[in-house]
C-alpha cells in the first residue's frame, strides 16, 4: 500500500508535452519544488547552459582581466538564471505549486535582468568612441536587451498588479499565454546573441570560445526546454477544444483523470440549479473554506453555436447540372462536418460541466452557523457551575490521568510496540483494553438494532471513484492527503481503476446502493456498520493528538439511512431525512449519556471531556488549573458527528427511487457516528479514573460484554 494519492494532472490530451508521455514533466503534489530543475528533460537543458558557461567562464578567466571582461560573465550568469527559472515554472500543476514556482521564478528572473542590464551598459560604456550597434551581435544584443525589459515588466503587471494595468485580473491572465510564448522566444533571441557573440573580434582575437561548442550547448538547452513545453499552457489546444476554458481544481481530480469501468455508477449533478444559484454555491464555498471553488458564479461555457452561417446555397448563372450538384455535394459534407463539430463540442462541454460542478462542496444547511467557532447547545453529564473535581488539580495530576498514562501504567495500551511495527498514528489494545473496544463496538449496535437499523460488516477497500462520490477526496482543499490508495504495478495502472482504504464505514455503506434503483415502500433503509477505518490525518502532532485522540487506523461504528426526497410539508408518511436525523441524534445521545461521560453538542456534533486535552497557560506550573468553563474549552474534544446529505451522495452514486408512477428522483442519505472507539474509550478511561484506587470504572452498560468486570485495575 501507499500513501500516494494519484496526483492532479491538467487535461491530458492537451497538457502533453511537445515530447514526451502526459505527465512526464507534472510536478506530483508531494514533491517538493526544486525538482522541478531536474525532471524529464530538464537534465539535457543543464548540461547544455553549464557547458555554455563553463566555455565562456574558461574563455574570459584565461585571458588578463579587462574592461570587457565582465560582460561575457554577466550575461552568461543571466541566461543560466533564465534556464531555471523556466524550468521551475514549467511542470506546476496545482494552483499551490503554481503560486510558489511563479514567485521563484520571479525572484530568478529580477536577478537575471539585471545581470543583463549591467552586461549591456559595461559593454556599452567601454566602447567609447568606437561604432555601437554595428554588428549582428551588437544589433541582437540590443533588441535582446529591450524585449528582457518588456518580458519582465509585463510580468511584473500581470502577477503583482493586473487590476491596475489590464483593468482586472481576468484580462491580466488572459495573457498569460502571451508571456510564455514570448518568453520561449527571447530564449531563442538570447541564444542566437550568444552564437553571434562567437564571430566577434573579441572572441576570435582573444578568448576563442569554439562556435560548435556553443552550437552543441544552444542545441540540449533547447532540446531540454522545448520538450517541456505543454500544449495547454501555450494555448495549443486541439480544434474542438479551442473555445471551451478548462479549469482544474486542486481538490478534485478531473474526471477524466480517474479510471472508471463500464459498470460504474453515472454520476448526475445537478447543473440547472447550480447554473439558477450561482451565487449561493459561491458564498457557500466561501463559507465552507473552499475559496478556490468560489469562481463558479463566474463561470459560463457556451454550448451553443450560432448555426445560421448564410441563406440558401445561390445557384449562379453560368454553371451547368453536374457543376451545380458538385458544389451541392461539397455543401453538404460541410454542413455534415460542422454538425459533427458541433456535437463534439457539446460533448465536452458537458462533460467539463458536470466535471466543475462535481467538484463543489455540498450546500450547507440554512440553520448551520457560519464560521469556525461552534455554538453550544447544551449540556449532558455536566453541570459547569460544579465542574468534576479534576478540574482544581495540578498539571502534573493531569497528566497523570492522561489515557496514555493510564492505559500504560494497567497494560491496556502499548505504543511501544505499535512505534515498531508501524510508526505514529498507531497502537496496540490489549488486555482489558481490546474487550473494552469490543464491549464499545457491541453496545453501540446493541442501541441500534433494538431502534430497527440493520447490521451490516462492510469492506474496508472500495473503489477510489467511489469514495469521491460519497465526498471523500483524495486530498483537502488545502492540498492535504485525507485518505490512503492502494498502490498498483505498472501493468494495472492504466488498466484496472484504483482502490483505496475507507476513512469511514460511511462509503462502503452508501456504495452498496451505488447504481440502483431504490423502491419508494422501502424506505427508509437504516444501516449500521462496525468496521475499521483509515485516515492519512496531515495535521499537526501537537498536545491534543497525543494517544487515541488522533490516529490513522481505528474501529468505528456507522449509522447510515437512505431516505425520499420529499418536501417537508408534503402529507407523506414516509420518515424525511429530517426525521432520520433527528433519531440518529437521539440514538448517539443515549449511548454516550449512558456511559458516563461528561459532554456537550455544538451544533450538531458531541464533544466530550477530555483531562488530558486541558491546555495550560505558560505560568501554569503546579498551581492547580482555574475551573471556569473558559479555561475547560480546550479540554472538550469531538466524539460524534451527523449529517444530512441531502441527494448530494446519491447523485454521485447514480442511486435513484422509484415510485408507483415509476417517477424517479434522487434520495436523500444521512449519516453519523455511533460510537468512534479510540476517542471514547480515551474518555472512559481519563474519566472513569478513581486515582485513589488506581483503577478505572467500567461504565454499567459495558459490563455485559467485559466479563462482568466493574473496574479494571493494576495486575
Amino acid at each position: 500500500m501507499s500513501g500516494h494519492s494519484p496526483d492532479p494532472v491538467l487535461e491530458s490530451r492537451d497538457d502533453e508535452p511537445l515530447l514526451g508521455r502526459p505527465g512526464d514533466v507534472t510536478q506530483r503534489s508531494d514533491e517538493v519544488i526544486y525538482r522541478n530543475i531536474f525532471t524529464g528533460t530538464a537534465s539535457i537543458a543543464q548540461a547544455g547552459i553549464w557547458i555554455l558557461a563553463a566555455l565562456v567562464w574558461q574563455g574570459v578567466l584565461n585571458q588578463p582581466l579587462s574592461l570587457f571582461t565582465p560582460h561575457p560573465l554577466l550575461v552568461i550568469s543571466g541566461l543560466l538564471l533564465q534556464v531555471q527559472a523556466a524550468l521551475i515554472l514549467q511542470p506546476t500543476a496545482t494552483p499551490q505549486h503554481k503560486l510558489t514556482g511563479t514567485r521563484i521564478h520571479s525572484a530568478i528572473q529580477l536577478l537575471s535582468v539585471l545581470l543583463f542590464l549591467s552586461g549591456f551598459t559595461i559593454i556599452e560604456i567601454n566602447k567609447g568612441s568606437h561604432p555601437h550597434f554595428v554588428s549582428p551581435h551588437g544589433i541582437l544584443g540590443l533588441i535582446t536587451v529591450i524585449v528582457i525589459v518588456l518580458q519582465a515588466l509585463v510580468g511584473v503587471f500581470q502577477f503583482f498588479i493586473p487590476a491596475t494595468i489590464f483593468g482586472s485580473v481576468d484580462a491580466g491572465k488572459r495573457i498569460y499565454k502571451y508571456h510564455r510564448w514570448s518568453g520561449y522566444v527571447l530564449l531563442l533571441l538570447e541564444v542566437a546573441t550568444v552564437v553571434a557573440a562567437t564571430q566577434t573580434t573579441y572572441n576570435l582575437a582573444a578568448i576563442h570560445i569554439p562556435l560548435w561548442g556553443v552550437l552543441v550547448s544552444v542545441v540540449l538547452v533547447l532540446s531540454g526546454v522545448g520538450a517541456r513545453i505543454k500544449k495547454q499552457k501555450l494555448g495549443l489546444l486541439s480544434s474542438r477544444l479551442s473555445r471551451v476554458p478548462l479549469r482544474n481544481f486542486s481538490t478534485a481530480r478531473s474526471n477524466r483523470d480517474v479510471l472508471r469501468p463500464a459498470t460504474a455508477p453515472k454520476s448526475t449533478p445537478d447543473v440547472k440549479h447550480i447554473r439558477q444559484n450561482a451565487e449561493l454555491y459561491a458564498q457557500n464555498c466561501l463559507d465552507r473554506n473552499y475559496a478556490a471553488h468560489a469562481t463558479i458564479a463566474k463561470l459560463h461555457v457556451a454550448t451553443r453555436q450560432d448555426t445560421n452561417q448564410g441563406g440558401e446555397p445561390e445557384n449562379k448563372d453560368g454553371l451547368n447540372l453536374s457543376e451545380q450538384l458538385a458544389g451541392l455535394k461539397l455543401e453538404a459534407q460541410k454542413l455534415k462536418d460542422d454538425s459533427q463539430a458541433m456535437v463534439d463540442r457539446k460533448a465536452t462541454c458537458t462533460e467539463e460541466i458536470n466535471r466543475l460542478a462535481l467538484a463543489l462542496p455540498n450546500l450547507s444547511s440554512p440553520f448551520t452557523p457560519v464560521g469556525h467557532d461552534p455554538g453550544l447547545v447544551s449540556y449532558i453529564n455536566f453541570n459547569p457551575q460544579k465542574p468534576p473535581s479534576w478540574t482544581g488539580q495540578s498539571a502534573a495530576e493531569l497528566q497523570a490521568r492522561s489515557h496514555v498514562t493510564i492505559g500504560t501504567e494497567l497494560n491496556l495500551i502499548d505504543f511501544a510496540s505499535s512505534a515498531t511495527t508501524t510508526g505514529w498514528g498507531w497502537y496496540f489494545l490489549i488486555n482489558e483494553g481490546a474487550m473494552l473496544e469490543q464491549a464499545l463496538v457491541q453496545y453501540a449496535l446493541s442501541v441500534a438494532r433494538r431502534r430497527g437499523w440493520r447490521t451490516v460488516a462492510p469492506p474496508s477497500i472500495v473503489y477510489s471513484y467511489i469514495a469521491e462520490a460519497c465526498g471523500f477526496q483524495p486530498r483537502d482543499q488545502h492540498n492535504e492527503q485525507q485518505i490512503w490508495s492502494i498502490e498498483q504495478n505498472e501493468r494495472d495502472r492504466h488498466n484496472k481503476p484504483q482502490r483505496s482504504l475507507t476513512g469511514t464505514a460511511e462509503i462502503p455503506l452508501a456504495a452498496m446502493y451505488a447504481g440502483r434503483d431504490i423502491n419508494a415502500g422501502d424506505l427508509p433503509i437504516k444501516l449500521v456498520g462496525a468496521s475499521r477505518c483509515y485516515r492519512a490525518e496531515a495535521g499537526s502532532r501537537g498536545v491534543d493528538t497525543k494517544g487515541l485522540y488522533r490516529v490513522h487506523e481505528f474501529t468505528k461504528v456507522e449509522l447510515f439511512g437512505w431516505t425520499d426526497n420529499v418536501d417537508a410539508g408534503s402529507k407523506s408518511t414516509t420518515p424525511s431525512s429530517d426525521d432520520l436525523f433527528n433519531e440518529l441524534l437521539e440514538m448517539q445521545t443515549e449511548i454516550l449519556t449512558s456511559l458516563s461521560l461528561p459532554l456537550a453538542t455544538r451544533k450538531r456534533d458531541i464533544e466530550a471531556l477530555f483531562p488530558s486535552r486541558l491546555r495550560h497557560g505558560s505560568n501554569a506550573g503546579a498551581a492547580a488549573v482555574d475551573s471556569s468553563i473558559q479555561e475547560l474549552e480546550s479540554a472538550w474534544g469531538e466524539v460524534t458527528s451527523a449529517s444530512i446529505c441531502t441527494d448530494y451522495q446519491s447523485r454521485r452514486l447514480g442511486a435513484r427511487v422509484r415510485g408507483a408512477a415509476k417517477e424517479s428522483r434522487f434520495p436523500h442519505t444521512v449519516n453519523g457516528t455511533a460510537m468512534a472507539v479510540p476517542r471514547v474509550l480515551a474518555a472512559i478511561l481519563e474519566n472513569g479514573w478513581d486515582a485513589d484506587r488506581g483503577v478505572v470504572v467500567v461504565p454499567e452498560v459495558l459490563r455485559p460484554w467485559m466479563d462482568g468486570m466493574e473496574t479494571i485495575g493494576r495486575k
